[in-house]
């Protein structure tokens, strides 16, 4: 294992006091009492203030805002609630509409009405959106799922949707009852998961990703209270928006990264059945670990970056091998950041290699953590954490 230090310079020239506001929650989400739960499409932010009633379909359409971590470059989602009034804890029937667009195969003169300028009789189930690839879900206000249809160039083709999250290497989706559950965690993916008639999984399309958001630690403004663990040493609780200029800058230098060389992991999707050539596919989607960011006490992030790819065979004897593979995304999903403090991150794949049999892929990510305390004034903060993780994907993986 990898042990690098960062080391940080930081210019602090005053103090300012960190405040918080949080929107309005969605008043139909279900959090179980799970006070650290992951935010998922489903804990959206209802934007009241924007509704709109409309008169055609006699219901108000207003929509909802996710709490995005990362998300996809071309796969969009947007979601809308139509219901009976407009006014939070009291919207009376209704259910929720979700629109996955895929940008770069819709047609550009119906991106430009997306996501304010769409007909009523969208939202009614009456009216389709004429050059849309992608998809239309309806759930209940209690997300059961109602409908579905896929869509390329507007026109409906095979295929149920639904939304969907990553767990544990398992594709959940999210109208199943042990979802909340079962995406406990601090930070989720979500996709865009067709099947067939059959329950088994035709595509998924990666959407975004959502986490939790920061706990602001309580005690008014300052970021201390009970989001800060004490000092092992001294049992006093640090505050990071208070500290003095060598206090914090001891905090920078002491931030450290350990690359993460674990074994990686994969999501595999349910296998298909032969096309016309007799060839046989299903999704394998694989994922790392890069690093363990150790930032000061019981403090931590781990991130990890996620590839799309697909495996084929020629017969059911046959071997898995790659058909194609390519990096989606790189996002932290676990441990968490003290109060006041920032860390800005970044990644890139390089072009995924194949194999000349077939039978294994070598992956590249390059990336890089910046960390600075936000609440501080003006802070400069030097070169800090670099590095790259390559690792190798076999195809004949079982589930």
């Amino acid at each position: 294992m990898m042990n690098k230090r960062i080391i940080l310079a930081a210019s602090l020239l005053g103090t300012v006091l960190c405040t918080t506001g949080t929107p309005s929650a969605d008043p139909y989400a279900r959090n179980h009492g799970k006070q650290h739960m992951a935010a998922d499409p489903r804990d959206g932010l209802v934007q009241w203030d924007q509704s709109k009633f409309h008169a055609e379909i006699g219901m108000y359409v207003t929509p909802v805002r996710f709490r995005v971590q990362d998300e996809s470059k071309t796969a969009a989602l947007y979601k809308y609630l139509v219901s009976e009034k407009a006014e939070a804890g009291n919207a009376g029937s209704g259910y929720y509409l979700y629109l996955s667009v895929n940008r770069e195969a819709t047609d550009p003169e119906l991106l430009k009405q997306i996501p304010d300028n769409l007909p009523s009789g969208f939202f009614a189930g009456k009216e389709e959106l004429p050059g849309l690839t992608g998809a239309v879900m309806r759930y209940s206000l209690k997300y059961e799922w109602q409908s579905g249809t896929v869509f390329e160039k507007g026109v409906p083709v095979k295929g149920q949707p639904k939304m969907a999250a990553e767990v544990k290497g398992e594709y959940v989706p999210v109208d199943d009852p042990a979802f909340l559950d079962k995406a406990a965690v601090k930070c989720t993916s979500y996709y865009l998961m067709v099947t067939d008639e059959n329950g088994q999984i035709i595509s998924v399309t990666y959407l975004f990703t959502s986490c939790e958001e920061q706990d602001p630690g309580g005690g008014g403004g300052n970021g201390g209270g009970n989001g800060t663990p004490p000092n092992p040493s001294t049992g006093a609780e640090p505050s990071l928006c208070e500290m003095k200029e060598e206090e914090a800058a001891e905090v920078l230098r002491n931030v450290t990264g350990t690359d993460d060389l674990s074994d990686p992991k994969y999501a595999i999707g349910q296998q298909l059945p032969p096309d016309q050539q007799g060839k046989i596919r299903r999704v394998n989607n694989p994922y790392m670990g890069l690093v363990d960011l150790h930032i000061f006490w019981d403090y931590s992030t781990h991130y990890t970056a996620f590839f799309n790819g697909i495996n084929y065979k020629n017969s059911e004897q046959d071997f898995w091998k790659w058909e194609s593979c390519v990096y989606s995304r790189s996002v932290m999903d676990g441990g968490s950041v003290p109060p006041c403090m920032e860390l800005l991150f970044s990644a890139s794949g390089s072009p995924c290699v194949i194999s000349p049999d077939e039978k294994t892929v070598t992956a590249s990510v390059d990336f890089q953590i910046i960390a600075k305390i936000s609440c501080l004034g003006s802070v400069q903060v030097g070169n800090v954490y670099a590095s790259r993780r390559r690792q190798i994907f076999y195809a004949d993986m079982q589930y």
